[in-house]
């Protein structure tokens, strides 16, 4: 079963989402509109994801993740996500293909502090020092 997570790192400009477990129509459904509720709160900034994904997509077809995927991707404050800790290539791929038909930029990244530091060039404040650590890490001290 999927658990999900998401929260702000730094409000209405970064947003941190959490995956793990097995990844099903349903619980992706679920897991992009409490997503998009975060969007859609006031604010007329761009949202970045930094996303903590650990486990493969195997039971999605491009045409349903395409489907599913694609309020997220047509959103208007998107800016770019970067994807943390997935190391499953065809997952990578998967991804790589739905966010490049919708024109999103998608970045992969071994860590937490590797995806922040990406995102620095698209957020004026200095995000290193501002957004708490790892949350994911953070949770299981």
């Amino acid at each position: 079963m999927m658990s999900h997570q998401t929260q702000w790192l730094l409000p209405h400009q970064i947003l941190f989402c959490y995956s793990a477990g097995e990844v099903n129509i349903n619980h992706l459904q679920q897991h992009i509109q409490t997503t998009i509720d975060y969007f859609d709160a006031p604010s007329n900034e761009t949202v970045h994801i930094i996303h903590n994904l650990t486990d493969a997509c195997t039971s999605i077809t491009i045409n349903q993740a395409r489907t599913i995927l694609s309020p997220l991707m047509e959103h208007p404050k998107l800016g770019s996500i970067v994807f943390y800790g997935l190391r499953d290539k065809s997952t990578q791929f998967l991804l790589m293909l739905v966010a490049s038909t919708f024109r999103v930029t998608v970045r992969f990244v071994d860590t937490y502090e590797t995806a922040l530091n990406h995102l620095q060039q698209h957020i004026s404040e200095n995000i290193i020092d501002i957004c708490k650590p790892d949350p994911i890490k953070n949770s299981a001290s």
